[in-house]
């Protein structure tokens, strides 16, 4: 592990002892792994992502979807489902029609060729 990862763990490790004298709480283990597993794995994928695209062809509304956009990654995604309800085309992502290999392609195109307007449509995601 890192430094950031270390510090991270040691918080996390601290937070469990304080809640567990002052309350008698303590994390399950599938709880506390998820927990860790999501800040020491999950957080710097999306954090090292220029654009996340998703190509679903039938999707509910999915989570990692809406993981992206609370870690204000750019998000690209067909418009399926429950997808245009989160995702505005052009004002906190992009959407595009599902089974159209250029329109994702040119949506993808259009964020990378694009790198200013990225940091605001993910700033509008995080807050949708």
């Amino acid at each position: 592990m890192g430094t950031r990862e270390m510090k991270i763990a040691t918080y996390l490790s601290l937070v469990v002892r304080r809640l567990w004298a002052k309350k008698g709480i303590l994390f399950g283990s599938v709880l506390g792994a998820t927990l860790v597993i999501a800040l020491l794995v999950v957080v710097p994928l999306y954090e090292a992502m220029d654009v996340f695209a998703l190509s679903s062809l039938r999707e509910g509304l999915p989570n990692v979807l809406l993981e992206a956009m609370s870690m204000e990654t750019p998000v690209v995604s067909t418009r399926v489902a429950g997808i245009p309800s989160v995702l505005i085309d052009g004002e906190n992502g992009l959407v595009v029609e599902p089974g159209t290999h250029t329109g994702l392609s040119e949506a993808l195109e259009r964020l990378l060729s694009q790198p200013q307007s990225r940091p605001v449509l993910a700033a509008k995601a995080r807050h949708t």
